[in-house]
């Protein structure tokens, strides 16, 4: 009969994602390609989409690292919220717009720049 003993940094290494923190405790993202895309909810013919930061290999509904808005296209004209300093500290670390967040980020005139250095 063999007993492992692992303490928790070998489990941390184990895992795919970095545990869940507090939003600017430094969430690791130098492995992840990080994307800002839209998460489908709601019922049949009636969606509701959050507006999330996610790394870009999940699911579109699956988890995700922060909540950033949210976007009712049922409603004429539609209804969104995006917070612009969250959307700006996200994109200043290398975060890829979808293209239809990238269009609601237009519209709100949110000015996104690069800050600091950024690794290809």
């Amino acid at each position: 009969m063999f007993v492992i003993v692992l303490d928790a940094a070998d489990i941390l290494k184990q895992t795919r994602y970095p545990p869940s923190l507090p939003k600017d405790e430094g969430v690791k993202t130098e492995n992840m390609m990080v994307t800002i895309r839209l998460a489908r909810h709601g019922k049949k013919r009636k969606p509701f989409y959050h507006i999330v930061a996610t790394d870009s290999r999940n699911a579109r509904d699956g988890r995700f690292l922060e909540k950033l808005g949210h976007y009712d296209p049922n409603h004429k004209p539609s209804k969104y919220e995006i917070k612009a300093d969250r959307v700006q500290h996200w994109y200043s670390l290398g975060a890829q717009l979808s293209p239809q967040v990238a269009k609601l980020v237009k519209i709100d005139k949110i000015a996104l720049k690069r800050v600091g250095k950024v690794e290809a």
